[in-house]
Order: C-alpha cells, then sequence, then structure tokens
C-alpha cells in the first residue's frame, strides 16, 4: 500500500472531503460510504458526520423513491443530536423528512429549534418561510 493511500485512509478530513464531492455529484451512497469512515476515525467528533449522512439518506430516498432511506435518515440525524444536542443542522435535516412525510407541524418545530440554536442557519430560515407562506396561502 502507498503511503498517499495510507493518508487517504487515516484522514477523516480526506473522507469528508470525498463525501461532499460525492453529495454534489448525487452519489448518495458514496456520500454515505465516506462520513461513515470519517466517523470511525473521529468517533468523539462525528455529530456532523452523522447529521450529514442523515442527509444523504433523505436524499437517496427522494432520489430512489424508496421511503426506508428516510428511516435510515432519521437514525443518524438522532445520533447526531445524541451528540451534540445543538447541531442546528441536524435539526433542519430531520425537519427536512418530516416535511416531505407530511409531518408538517414536525417539521416546522424542527426549524424553529434549528434557528433558536443558530439564528444564521439559512436552511432553517428558508424552511419556515415556505412553510408558513404555504400555510398563508390556504387562509386566501
Amino acid at each position: 500500500m502507498s503511503a498517499a493511500s495510507k493518508d487517504i485512509i487515516g484522514s477523516p478530513v480526506l473522507h469528508e472531503l470525498i463525501a461532499r464531492v460525492a453529495f454534489v455529484m448525487e452519489d448518495f451512497r458514496k456520500c454515505i460510504f465516506h462520513n461513515q469512515k470519517a466517523a470511525k476515525l473521529q468517533p468523539d467528533e462525528c455529530s456532523h458526520n452523522n447529521s450529514d449522512i442523515g442527509l444523504a439518506y433523505y436524499r437517496l430516498g427522494l432520489q430512489s423513491g424508496d421511503t426506508k432511506h428516510f428511516e435510515s435518515g432519521f437514525k443518524f440525524c438522532r445520533a447526531s443530536l445524541e451528540l451534540n444536542s445543538m447541531n442546528s443542522n441536524a435539526m433542519v435535516n430531520m425537519g427536512l423528512i418530516y416535511k416531505h412525510q407530511n409531518g408538517i407541524e414536525d417539521a416546522l418545530k424542527m426549524f424553529k429549534a434549528a434557528k433558536q440554536h443558530d439564528p444564521r442557519n439559512v436552511a432553517s430560515l428558508v424552511n419556515i418561510g415556505c412553510i408558513e407562506f404555504e400555510e398563508y396561502k390556504h387562509y386566501d
């Protein structure tokens, strides 16, 4: 095994970079794989990896039409919040899954919790606005 291969295998940062590229390229299985590798290499600091895995499972569910991936997404978002109860990205990701499954009230709770923990979390603000806009349209 080359020195470069050993560096990649042992580097959570490189696995995270590969995972990000895979996510952008919509290769969600590869994204999950590399985030899981990064999480194993840094078990005390893997809340963000679990959150990213949760989001990748959500997107995989949308892409494949297989709703079992949403449950996996919930599982990893919950794991993320167990490690860091203030991980606003994990809250947003759970909210996205709830929203997709028509759990609008639960989704709104998650987005608002994310906003409370991080008022600059753009995803929470956008999703709150979208839900409130949809509710407002029903009253016209």
